[in-house]
C-alpha cells in the first residue's frame, strides 16, 4: 500500500487526461508501476511493467530511470548478471542526463550486484567510486550510511596501494 496509493492518484488522472501521450505511456506509467511493484516486493512485475519503457528509456525525458529500476528489480530477484547489465547501461548512457540521480545510484547498484555474484574486488571498486563521488555529501544521508557500512563489510582491498 504505502506511497503506491498516492502514486496511483497521480498516475490515473494523467492516463485519462493524456491517453495518447508517449511520455505518459513510455515513461510515467511504466516507471511508476515498476516502483510500486518494487515497493511491494514484486520484482518480476516491475520488470514486466518496464517493457513499455524500452523505446524511450535512454532518452533525456526518461532520465535513465527505467533502466535503473529494471536493475533494481533484477537485483531484488537475485539476478546479479542482469542487474549489472542495466546499471552499466545507465552509466554508459549518462550523457543523455548527466545530472540524473540514478547515474550515481547505478554505482551502488553495481556494487551490490557484484557482491551478490561473489565478485568482492569489483564490488569494492564500485563502492569506492560511489564514495568518491559522494565525498562531500551530507554524512547523515541514510543511503550514504548504508553504502559505507556495506563497503566496510567487504574489508580492505587486497590490491597494492597506488603509487
Amino acid at each position: 500500500v504505502g506511497l503506491g496509493a498516492v502514486a496511483r492518484e497521480i498516475l490515473d488522472p494523467a492516463m485519462t487526461r493524456y491517453p495518447q501521450s508517449t511520455l505518459v505511456h513510455t515513461v510515467l506509467v511504466p516507471a511508476t508501476e515498476a516502483a510500486i511493484a518494487l515497493g511491494r516486493g514484486r520484482p518480476a512485475a516491475a520488470v514486466t511493467a518496464l517493457d513499455a519503457a524500452r523505446p524511450t528509456e535512454l532518452g533525456t525525458v526518461a532520465g535513465l530511470v527505467p533502466a535503473y529500476l529494471r536493475g533494481e528489480a533484477f537485483l531484488a530477484s537475485g539476478d546479479a548478471a542482469a542487474a549489472r547489465v542495466e546499471f552499466q547501461k545507465v552509466l554508459e548512457h549518462r550523457g543523455s542526463d548527466p545530472l540524473a540521480p540514478v547515474v550515481v545510484l547505478a554505482h551502488l547498484g553495481l556494487a551490490r550486484a557484484w557482491q551478490l555474484a561473489g565478485e568482492t574486488a569489483n564490488s569494492r571498486d564500485e563502492y569506492d567510486e560511489l564514495l568518491r563521488i559522494w565525498k562531500g555529501a551530507d554524512p547523515d544521508l541514510p543511503l550514504l550510511q548504508r553504502a559505507r557500512a556495506e563497503r566496510a563489510a567487504l574489508g580492505a582491498s587486497s590490491a597494492p596501494p597506488p603509487r
